[in-house]
């Protein structure tokens, strides 16, 4: 029989690496991600009232967590112990069932790149109003040209690191699960 210790959910273990530690981002991000949109999806909502808002929020974390089990469970009865940490290299590349992954993938992508941007737009205003609240010309929450050139520069930053990063691997294990 496996005997292993015990895992402590507290506190990093002593021998832990910065990296070990950082692996707790994506999660952190994902749940900020909800977080920072559920404000704005309430204010979109027709006909908006609290019990409304949760069967929308009920029902959304249904699919997303049966989609998961489902896609975790079928990959795990499919494969098991002998899945690739890399799982787009346990598939042939000229299956047909690949280029469905593929196609998901940049679907999944391009879904999630406005919210992402939303959110990284909002925080970045947000800090950059904090610190220069205290001068004499406070940028204005919702100014178009601060809007804009952030933007641009989160497109440039994702088309570097899309660019010269040298697997998919390395960039899900900094920013989270797609």
């Amino acid at each position: 029989m496996d005997q292993r210790a015990p895992i402590n959910l507290w506190y990093p273990p002593a021998n832990a690496d910065p990296i070990t530690i950082m692996s707790v981002l994506p999660s952190m991000s994902f749940a900020y991600q909800c977080h920072m949109t559920s404000v704005p999806l309430y204010a979109e909502m027709a006909g908006r009232s609290t019990k409304k808002y949760l069967v929308v929020v009920g029902v959304a974390m249904f699919l997303a967590s049966t989609s998961y089990l489902v896609v975790g469970y079928t990959g795990f009865a499919l494969y098991g112990q002998s899945v690739d940490p890399d799982i787009i290299l346990s598939f042939p590349s000229d299956s047909i069932v690949m280029t469905v992954g593929r196609i998901a993938v940049t679907l999944a992508i391009c879904m999630t790149y406005p919210i992402v941007l939303f959110i990284g737009r909002t925080a970045l205003e947000g800090f950059v109003t904090e610190i220069t609240r205290h001068t004499s010309r406070p940028p204005r929450p919702g100014n178009e040209k601060f809007r804009l050139s952030s933007i641009a520069i989160w497109f440039v930053i994702t088309a570097i690191v899309a660019t010269f990063a040298t697997g998919i691997k390395d960039v899900i294990s900094v920013v989270g699960s797609i």
